[in-house]
């Protein structure tokens, strides 16, 4: 807990971050990288909290906020924040010197990742008033295709299993909407016994030795999270879903029990086609092996690919930490 209250409350740490960030989208609006990057600070405070909550810790306010006063231009302001973010970098590279918790060491070093990797050159290139896309292609003689906010979130994932600019799911929602399917934070306030759907990201599939037979799912959207119980003969009839789904809809009736909030699987959906969306990819079922040699005789090679072949957003997203 000592390490993460450092990670929160340094002044390179991410609270202050936040702050910062929030001082200067009140003083020039809605500007970017800020207003992108604050969206991933405060996705990377949660991330924080939580390990906080683990540990039944209470979480501290930030005392950075209202504190920070933003530079005078939008360049200094970049300048200052790069190098920020290399302070930021070697808090984390002391942090992770210390940290012994393997579920910590994932977080701290994810967010290093991110500092380093995404933050970093932003603000560089903010700094240098030009984005690396036109830097680059100034150089060539040719200008590259833009990626959309989906797409860039789909390769955050591919590449570090998580996201700074927005949750892949939220891209979705609006769909989902269409269905009737509810948030996971509205599973919070759900009356017990109610009957609702949901989506999301399957994070964790537990299956318990004592728990006969039964199975914890564990369903991640841009809200938060929320908790399956998958009974046996659920699971027989939906048992390649649950298996294999990386997106997955459930609907079912809410558990409270105190504190304790579950739904209670009655119909699972395996919806991992839908994240092709991300991508601007096809709904076109994939082919078995014999299906691609009879059915296209072009060199598959010679296909043109996406902004340099972006990795399709179903096989983009994290592998779930199932335990049997």
């Amino acid at each position: 807990a000592a390490l993460v209250w450092e990670a929160l409350l340094s002044p390179v740490g991410e609270y202050a971050a936040a702050a910062s960030y929030l001082a200067v989208l009140d003083r020039f609006g809605e500007v970017e990288p800020y207003a992108t990057i604050l969206e991933g600070e405060l996705r990377h405070i949660d991330a924080l909290t939580r390990q906080l909550d683990r540990a039944g810790v209470e979480v501290p306010d930030n005392p950075y906020i209202g504190l920070v006063v933003a530079p005078t231009d939008l360049q200094t302001a970049a300048e200052a924040w790069a190098a920020g973010e290399i302070s930021n970098v070697a808090l984390y590279d002391e942090l992770l010197a210390r940290a012994h918790d393997a579920r910590l060491v994932t977080v701290l070093g994810n967010l290093r990742r991110a500092s380093l990797e995404s933050h970093l050159p932003l603000f560089e290139a903010a700094g240098e008033g030009r984005s690396s896309a036109s830097r680059l292609a100034d150089s060539h003689g040719f200008s590259l295709p833009l990626m959309s906010r989906s797409e860039h979130v789909a390769q955050d994932y591919a590449t570090t299993s998580l996201s700074l600019k927005a949750h892949p799911v939220s891209f979705l929602r609006s769909h989902f909407d269409e269905l009737g399917y509810r948030s996971c934070a509205d599973l919070k306030t759900a009356r017990n016994g109610a009957r609702l759907g949901l989506s999301g990201l399957v994070l964790i599939r537990q299956r318990p030795g004592t728990a006969s037979g039964v199975i914890f799912v564990t369903l991640e959207d841009e809200t938060g999270v929320a908790n399956l119980v998958v009974w046996p003969k659920v699971f027989q009839r939906f048992r390649r879903t649950v298996i294999g789904a990386k997106l997955m809809g459930v609907v079912g009736r809410v558990q409270r029990e105190g504190e304790v909030i579950h739904l209670i699987a009655e119909q699972l959906i395996d919806q991992t086609p839908l994240l092709s969306r991300l991508t601007g990819g096809e709904f076109a079922p994939a082919l078995a092996r014999a299906d691609e040699v009879n059915r296209s005789s072009a060199d598959q090679r010679m296909k043109p690919r996406r902004h340099g072949g972006l990795a399709p957003a179903g096989q983009a997203m994290p592998k779930s930490r199932d335990f049997h």
